[in-house]
């Protein structure tokens, strides 16, 4: 081909270029004002939602999590309508089927995150329990120090922290308890049959009502539960105020009281368990 024919033929591809640039130009700078627009719109609505929550006491994570989703769903939606403007061809229809398409696979990949997150957010949305209230779940229990899109932070009574996924309290059954910290005491108790059992019990509740931390209201109670071959099974219920006592100190002091003080009797102080006070919802 001669040179001169390729020139003509460069010069007329140019010219049709720049003459499809020229003709495009205006729905470029049309798509651009309206992501501008949904950009400024995204802008504004996200810190309108910041001030609400605020103002209405949201959890922190909601008032971090409702103005940043608001966003990006203004920005996607502003995106997808500037794509319609800009390209010819481009529809909302062709956008939703590759969001669809996009959030199986991504579903697929991501799964146990996502379902963690979702887990999150529906616990803060929710709001089954707070900051400071007790829960139980399983093996686990003690006071709820945090609550984030990911994981519970639970404070046990021996001070470990626990970190539970969001998604672990979403599936399995938890019981949330009042946030008073009153907690329930329970000692097992064996007397011989020989022991004089009323007076056995009545020695027992004085000793106790007049421990530290042992509040009055509920007051120490004994139960006569069954009959063993070694003696008469008593379950001692007491009420501690974690708050003004240290558990553990608490729990020695009444132990060492109990069996010095009731051995002479013939009672023996075989076990003590601890759970919270019950007066909740599960």
């Amino acid at each position: 081909m001669p040179v001169k024919g390729v020139l003509n033929q460069t010069n007329t591809r140019l010219d049709e270029f720049w003459a499809s640039v020229a003709s495009s130009l205006p729905f470029l700078a049309m798509a651009a004002i309206v992501f501008i627009f949904f950009a400024i719109m995204a802008v504004l609505l996200a810190r309108m939602l910041r001030k609400v929550g605020k103002n209405r006491k949201w959890d922190p994570n909601l008032q971090v999590f409702y103005p940043r989703l608001a966003r990006w769903l203004i920005l996607i939606f502003g995106a997808a309508s500037a794509l319609t403007i800009a390209v010819p061809g481009f529809t909302m229809s062709s956008v939703i089927a590759g969001l669809g398409f996009g959030s199986v696979a991504i579903g697929f990949a991501f799964r146990d995150l996502l379902e963690n997150y979702f887990a999150g957010i529906y616990l803060l949305v929710s709001r089954p329990f707070r900051i400071g209230q007790w829960i139980k779940i399983d093996n686990v229990s003690g006071v709820v120090e945090a609550i984030t899109t990911r994981s519970i932070h639970v404070r046990r009574m021996d001070r470990e922290l626990e970190i539970l996924p969001c998604s672990y309290l979403f599936k399995n059954r938890f019981t949330v308890v009042d946030n008073s910290s009153v907690r329930r005491f329970e000692a097992t108790l064996v007397v011989a049959f020989n022991a004089p059992l009323q007076e056995v019990c009545n020695q027992i509740e004085e000793v106790v009502k007049d421990m530290p931390g042992v509040v009055e209201d509920p007051a120490p109670f004994v139960v006569a539960e069954s009959i063993a071959e070694s003696g008469v099974n008593l379950r001692l219920y007491y009420f501690l105020n974690t708050a003004v006592e240290n558990t553990f100190a608490a729990r020695h002091r009444i132990t060492t009281t109990l069996h010095s003080t009731l051995k002479p009797l013939g009672v023996l102080v075989s076990n003590i368990n601890v759970q919270p006070l019950e007066n909740a919802a599960t």
